[in-house]
């Protein structure tokens, strides 16, 4: 198992701080684990003596960055080893319709990271999972698909 916080990219040592993004292989497949959380990409204001504004900015600003050359990493590593396939997993639900509502978290903070994941998946041409646990619901989706088909399939579990 590689961990950012030991396989950075030099240019990058601030990624040392991430410990909690991994990859490892298994069966011709290629896992990553990101630090990508839930309320907007954690752009909700902080509470509780964390209101630094500037930091909390920085804080995400590093963290997605980081996440984003992980993910490019695992591909990468994919690529070389001609991986069958990736398996994403991760804290936010980026596509929770929730979030859009009147009131919710919204979903902005994440459209750099959708964006280079949907290269990365396109790019890459085969199976691709995301595992999310934000929403808290047992959903199948298949976003990919309905790219090429032009349907959504979507079966929820409450």
């Amino acid at each position: 198992m590689l961990s950012q916080a030991q396989y950075f990219d030099p240019a990058h040592p601030e990624d040392a701080d991430y410990v909690e993004n991994v990859m490892w292989e298994d069966a011709k497949v290629i896992f990553v684990t990101l630090n990508m959380p839930g309320s907007n990409n954690d752009k909700l204001a902080w509470t509780n003596g964390f209101e630094k504004q500037p930091e909390h900015d920085n804080e995400v600003k590093n963290r997605t960055a980081a996440d984003i050359r992980w993910l490019q990493g695992a591909f990468a590593e994919a690529d070389h080893r001609n991986a069958k396939a990736v398996v994403v997993a991760l804290q936010a639900d980026m596509w929770d319709p929730a979030a859009l509502a009147v009131g919710g978290d919204g979903l902005n903070g994440y459209t750099t990271f959708v964006q280079e994941l949907a290269k990365r998946a396109v790019q890459f041409g085969k199976p691709v999972l995301l595992l999310n646990g934000d929403s808290h619901l047992y959903e199948v989706d298949l976003p990919g698909s309905a790219v090429r088909v032009g349907q959504r399939k979507s079966t929820s579990y409450q």
